[in-house]
């Protein structure tokens, strides 16, 4: 083999090696390096009850991938919060290549009492994961609602409400009737006849005639 021959033939060496590095390259992020990250989602649920009556107060929520690409967590995406609950949702994912991850939580439960106000708030997170030292990393946790406000946990207001009934208003005690005079209008006791016969005696006794006096 000549020189030529010999300079080909190592050209076409070294293009075979240059091509299966570049196949290694292309597909090990996903065959090889798949790997688990840890990521904490910030929840808040307030529960109010001013019924005085002990009611349910336990809510479902659903945690849905919103594309292909988003992997589902390990611990699945249905959990529930009772009462007045403040924490982090842990979850389990596997990323095989750092990017933009995205999912959304829904409210599920449905009370058929018309007295619970249950909160139906759906939110929107995105999961940025990044190359860090030591393989993939969370980098940030972002959360927003459908009006695209942000918000730095999942937050929910549920509530069970019964209007009081109204009072009934007292009713006024009534005032004792006037009692009647006994006595006769002609003041004091006895017939009506009476004052008249005394009257009478009076007058007679003025016309009678006095004594001459000499």
């Amino acid at each position: 083999m000549n020189v030529a021959n010999l300079r080909h033939v190592h050209r076409m060496a070294a293009a075979v090696i240059v091509m299966a590095f570049i196949v290694l390259i292309g597909w090990a992020p996903e065959q090889v390096f798949a790997q688990s990250v840890s990521a904490g989602i910030p929840y808040d649920q307030s529960w109010k009850n001013d019924s005085g009556k002990t009611v349910d107060n336990t809510f479902s929520y659903l945690l849905e991938a919103e594309d292909s690409k988003s992997p589902m967590p390990s611990e699945g995406g249905s959990f529930k919060l009772t009462g007045n609950d403040k924490g982090t949702l842990d979850l389990t994912f596997t990323f095989w290549k750092p990017g933009y991850y995205h999912y959304k939580v829904t409210p599920q439960t449905t009370k058929k009492d018309e007295h619970y106000t249950c909160d139906k708030t759906v939110y929107h997170i995105t999961l940025m994961v990044v190359n860090g030292s030591s393989g993939l990393e969370l980098m940030s946790v972002t959360i927003r609602d459908d009006k695209d406000a942000k918000y730095s946990a999942l937050e929910y207001r549920n509530s069970y409400h019964v209007e009081p009934k109204p009072t009934k208003p007292t009713k006024p005690t009534k005032e004792p009737a006037p009692t009647r005079a006994t006595g006769s209008s002609n003041g004091g006791g006895g017939s009506p006849g009476g004052g008249a016969a005394k009257a009478g005696a009076a007058a007679q006794g003025t016309t009678e005639e006095q004594p001459d006096m000499y």
